[in-house]
């Protein structure tokens, strides 16, 4: 009998998706994205707000994390401990963050405006780890999870649930807002508001993405199958065609831009998610320059998360990335991961800071 212990699987489209998920998030945060076409006018404006209308990056996030742990088995005592390091992390930054900017902004806080802030860690200007804040939240809740997970019908039942609750009702939302062009809608938000009450999780979409990710480890065999995957990314790309010619219409037809992120809370960007996790699956690690730059960057998304927002805000003081043409935000965002990457890795070699940038 052999005495060793067999290697974790390692998906390699995980990386390239977490890879592409934390260039997302850099260039919403970076302003890379000027959607207005009703003032802008332009053909490329309405293409920048179809593009930005699926580039998402935390759901992706979300999605990866329930797909690795609702996938393995769990150890409390070591999920316990890294929900303590994650609130750890999270204030942590929350006060690096604070200090920061305040004294990049000239703001003058002072030691109880700091405090103010750190207790508002979810509510004030200098926040950058709400994320980790809904992590926390979430991670809470799974070992409940977890133990449902083997429970197939306990398991489809919390996740049907939650779809309800979080795209179901998003879709009600939009139904609601596409008849407000033509008439009053009172009586259908109050049905809305009804339903919304019943809710009774906090971060439902958090926990609907989550969910998601493990239906999707569940079934992850069938993605390969050609017929699957490709009928998937078909179904991925017409439903973002749909989502982004719904925003479209209700904007011209309301004179008034309708919300680029509304497609967060849609069903249309679940089936293109799912198209782009099924298109991943072909990503292989081959071991060259574009693979170890994928596979750095998927190790270090957690620091780059934080070490972004500040770089960001140097690169602003200094450079008005707005005025500047598409190409050249792009590059911008491309220079901003690089060097939040660069910043991430070096602290991980540094004692007792590497506790701030990784789990």
């Amino acid at each position: 009998m052999s005495n060793q212990v067999a290697a974790k699987p390692r998906y390699d489209n995980l990386d390239l998706l977490k890879a592409i998920s934390i260039f997302a998030v850099v260039t919403l945060h970076g302003s890379v994205w000027n959607y207005d076409f009703l003032a802008g006018g332009e053909i490329t404006n309405v293409i920048q707000y179809a593009v930005r209308n699926i580039f998402e990056g935390v759901p992706m996030f979300v999605i990866i994390n329930g797909f690795l742990l609702l996938g393995k088995p769990l150890d409390l005592k070591r999920h316990y401990s890294k929900i303590g390091r994650l609130f750890f992390v999270s204030f942590a930054w929350a006060f690096i963050m604070i200090v920061s900017k305040s004294l990049m902004w000239g703001d003058n806080l002072g030691v109880k405006g700091v405090i103010i802030n750190l207790i508002n860690i979810n509510d004030n200007k200098y926040n950058g780890v709400w994320f980790f804040i809904s992590l926390i939240t979430l991670y809470l809740l799974v070992p409940l999870f977890h133990k449902a997970y083997s429970n197939e019908k306990l398991f489809n039942f919390i996740f049907f649930v939650s779809a309800f609750f979080s795209v179901g009702l998003g879709l009600f939302e939009l139904i609601i807002d596409i008849i407000s062009l033509y008439r009053e809608v009172v009586h259908l938000n109050t049905i809305y508001s009804f339903f919304n009450s019943l809710n009774p999780l906090r971060d439902v979409f958090f926990v609907f993405f989550f969910l998601l990710g493990g239906m999707i480890f569940r079934y992850k065999e069938k993605f390969s199958i050609p017929k699957v995957k490709w009928t998937l990314v078909a179904l991925g790309i017409l439903a973002w065609i749909i989502s982004a010619s719904i925003g479209i219409f209700i904007s011209y037809k309301s004179n008034s831009l309708y919300a680029v992120n509304y497609n967060y809370y849609q069903i249309f960007l679940i089936f293109t998610f799912l198209g782009v996790y099924a298109l991943s699956t072909g990503y292989k690690n081959r071991g060259n320059i574009f693979n170890k730059l994928i596979s750095a960057l998927s190790r270090n998304t957690m620091g780059m998360y934080v070490i972004h927002n500040i770089v960001l805000t140097i690169i602003v003081l200094h450079f008005n990335i707005m005025a500047q043409n598409f190409i050249t935000r792009v590059l911008v965002s491309v220079v901003i991961t690089l060097i939040s990457l660069a910043i991430s890795m070096l602290f991980k070699k540094i004692p007792l800071i590497d506790r701030l940038v990784k789990m």
